[in-house]
């Protein structure tokens, strides 16, 4: 009886979802506030937890402050991205760059430096970014090597980021 209360027990211990699964279902089935309410009761502010808090708010459409959290979580307080910071911050960080509309050369650099990532939302970002790039043509793509992006927005859909 014992036994087969602790097996019982194990297996109700092995089901409960970590605080990161528990936000990625809620995100799943389109709860980014409830998400973002979660981590706040948390308290929990390391960098993956923040990186979800910004993947919440990108959710939102609060990308001013998505921007800030994902900032700090890629950038780490430096002036450029150390390279041992994981793909997935990098890319929610163009990500949200990309969304609002904001400084499409440094999320393309981000963009670009994510080539060799096997990361699924690096590849996302890549082929969003790739299918812009020859929608715009011969030209278009001649002025982004030369910096002057056009105002056409990169297709992201609302569900891009992730945790």
């Amino acid at each position: 009886m014992m036994a087969t209360k602790t097996a019982n027990m194990a297996t109700k211990t092995a089901k409960a979802p970590t605080p990161l699964q528990h936000i990625r279902e809620l995100l799943d089935h389109d709860h980014p506030n409830e998400a973002l309410n979660f981590i706040t009761r948390s308290g929990n502010d390391s960098p993956e937890m923040e990186n979800a808090r910004g993947v919440c708010l990108l959710r939102l459409g609060r990308f001013d402050e998505a921007i800030k959290v994902l900032r700090e979580v890629a950038f780490q307080g430096l002036p450029v991205i150390p390279h041992d910071v994981p793909a997935l911050f990098q890319a929610n960080f163009a990500v949200a760059m990309l969304r609002a509309n904001r400084d499409k050369g440094a999320a393309l650099m981000i963009s670009d430096r994510l080539q060799g990532s096997e990361h699924p939302e690096a590849a996302r970002l890549k082929a969003a970014v790739r299918q812009w790039k020859e929608s715009l043509g011969p030209l278009g793509r001649l002025r982004c090597r030369l910096g002057l992006y056009p105002a056409q927005p990169v297709p992201l859909d609302e569900h891009a980021g992730a945790v």
